[in-house]
């Protein structure tokens, strides 16, 4: 974990591909690894590792996150929101999948949609910055 967080994310990819060569579909190999994809702004390739995670484990909330996330900033948040979907009944106590849903639907002009997910999100998860800052924009649109 510390070698993933560090300054060089190479030294991490280098222990997941030791990982995936021992055991080709072990999930948090590839999850990881395209976490550490995406911190080097290797956004396609991170798609392409979480995509083979969610073979692996197609229900895997933390890869269908992430993927949206990626879809997201890939200015698509229709696809972004079906992942988020998927993901949010299996951790429905996690404020930042809220938060997520909520943007994707602002970003898709849905914004009475996105006040029902934010209140959700506050809801389950009071102290959520985020959440607060995402509701305040929501009341002045």
């Amino acid at each position: 974990e510390r070698s993933l967080r560090g300054r060089n994310p190479s030294v991490a990819l280098n222990e997941f591909k030791l990982w995936l060569h021992l055991q080709p579909e072990f999930w948090p190999a590839l999850y990881y690894s395209g976490i550490v994809k995406r911190r080097m702004s290797a956004d396609n390739e991170a798609l392409d590792l979480l995509a083979a995670a969610l073979q692996v484990s197609p229900h895997q909330p933390d890869v269908l996150f992430e993927m949206a996330e990626l879809f997201a900033r890939r200015q698509n948040p229709k696809r972004a929101l079906e992942l988020v979907d998927r993901a949010l009944p299996q951790r429905q106590g996690e404020g930042r999948l809220y938060y997520a849903k909520a943007r994707y639907l602002r970003a898709l002009s849905r914004i009475d949609d996105a006040r029902r997910v934010v209140a959700q999100g506050i809801a389950i998860a009071p102290d959520s910055p985020e959440l607060r800052r995402l509701a305040r924009a929501l009341r002045r649109e």
